[in-house]
């Protein structure tokens, strides 16, 4: 008896990963997306902070942040590190799951204060997708989705559709995006405001 083997597709995975990507939109609705999302994505948490950026420049457009986030109904304060624009070459010389040590020599290492902000925060998931809704106070409402870092083109193929289809289903033209992340948009609003003051 012969059995008739498939030969499986062999996948080819890059030497150098493809980084994980943001991609931000305005939000026209903001109710209306959250109760889509809580239809065709799962929800994972929420709450209302107030966020605390400390921001480090790496390059021209390369931000490494620290949020010193603080509930507003437990006032539980936590330290959340995002750097995923950093290439794995630049080195940070700490370890981040000391963050709470490290919280009050922000400034020795080149992490300076740059905004506070009031937000409220959803956030879900989409087909493997991190996806984020932020209602942020005196700024608007935007929808962030995090494109993993991957080996595989096919993999980042995969997550670029499902990223169209969550779009599609919350009625944002794709044209809309911004590739960027929310704290680096705001963060750029501000310093362009700042230059036309003068």
């Amino acid at each position: 008896m012969f059995f008739d083997k498939k030969k499986k597709q062999l996948q080819h995975s890059l030497k150098w990963s493809i980084p994980e990507a943001r991609k931000t939109a305005e939000l026209k609705e903001v109710n209306q997306a959250i109760e889509t999302l809580k239809v065709k994505a799962k929800f994972l948490s929420g709450g209302q902070f107030k966020d605390v950026i400390y921001s480090k420049q790496f390059g021209d457009t390369v931000f490494a942040y620290f949020i010193i986030r603080t509930d507003a109904r437990t006032e539980e304060e936590k330290l959340i590190f995002d750097g995923y624009m950093l290439e794995e070459d630049e080195k940070l010389n700490f370890d981040v799951s000391s963050s709470y040590s490290i919280m009050p020599n922000l400034e020795r290492m080149g992490y300076f204060e740059v905004f506070e902000r009031n937000i409220t925060l959803w956030s879900f998931s989409y087909a493997g997708l991190p996806v984020n809704v932020y209602s942020v106070d005196g700024f608007g409402d935007f929808i962030e989705v995090t494109l993993p870092q991957t080996k595989l083109e096919n993999a980042r193929k995969v997550a670029e559709s499902n990223l169209l289809k969550i779009l599609h289903a919350l009625g944002i033209d794709p044209a809309e995006i911004l590739e960027t992340d929310l704290i680096t948009l705001q963060l750029s609003k501000m310093i362009e405001e700042q230059q036309k003051r003068g």
